[in-house]
């Protein structure tokens, strides 16, 4: 997979589009230049290079997470041109995620982010850097607030990536999620406390199972 991620990067791309008549004549054609597309042309474009040069890859359920799967391995795609903007996703069903069994696991060691950083270049679509991280290598925990998120209003909305291009953080899955629980605390909302609870015997668990081995950071 990781050899079929590189190859796609250094690939060029041009966004088109086509104006079909009734007859089937096309009478008008060109390039479509909005960037708030980008993300979802090269999803498209991705998917369907990865689904068929990678054994086992393939697509995630629609308007729902994650975006493809490897394996057993979930793959979250994010895009950015000049400053990484994305959301990581929705801080309520983050943590909804991170609670449920086995969510602990499966989001933090069974997730990995595939993130592009591209420009526009005589009307195509550059790929200029490629990253793979998991989700704590593309947070900071050094900001305002414990985790990097959107807050509008008093209320978090997203987690956010750092403002640092290259991702260049010294995170660990521990700090992250210390920082993460901080987070829920610092805003509670509805069983909060709970889903903490859950969280953390998830984390237990999982230390308690990896005690005599290395832990993935």
């Amino acid at each position: 997979m990781y050899e079929a991620i590189h190859k796609f990067s250094s690939l060029k791309f041009k966004h088109l589009y086509r104006c079909i008549d009734e007859n089937g004549g096309i009478i008008q054609s060109g390039d479509i230049r909005d960037v708030n597309s980008i993300g979802d042309v090269l999803e498209e474009i991705f998917g369907d290079y990865m689904c068929r040069n990678v054994t086992d890859f393939k697509r995630g359920p629609k308007q729902k997470s994650p975006d493809f799967f490897y394996g057993d391995t979930e793959i979250e795609l994010k895009v950015f041109k000049s400053s990484p903007g994305f959301d990581i996703g929705n801080f309520y069903s983050y943590i909804h995620s991170l609670s449920e069994p086995g969510g602990v696991n499966r989001k933090l060691y069974n997730t990995l982010y595939v993130i592009f950083e591209y420009n526009m270049e005589d009307e195509y679509i550059i790929i200029k850097n490629h990253y793979i991280k998991r989700v704590w290598e593309i947070v900071s925990l050094n900001t305002k607030y414990p985790v990097s998120c959107q807050v509008k209003y008093g209320k978090i909305h997203n987690l956010r990536p750092t403002s640092s291009r290259h991702f260049k953080v010294d995170n660990t899955s521990k700090s992250f999620m210390e920082s993460l629980i901080k987070l829920i605390r610092a805003f509670p909302f509805d069983n909060s406390e709970k889903y903490i609870q859950l969280i953390e015997q998830q984390l237990e668990q999982l230390f308690d199972d990896w005690r005599c081995c290395h832990i993935p950071e």
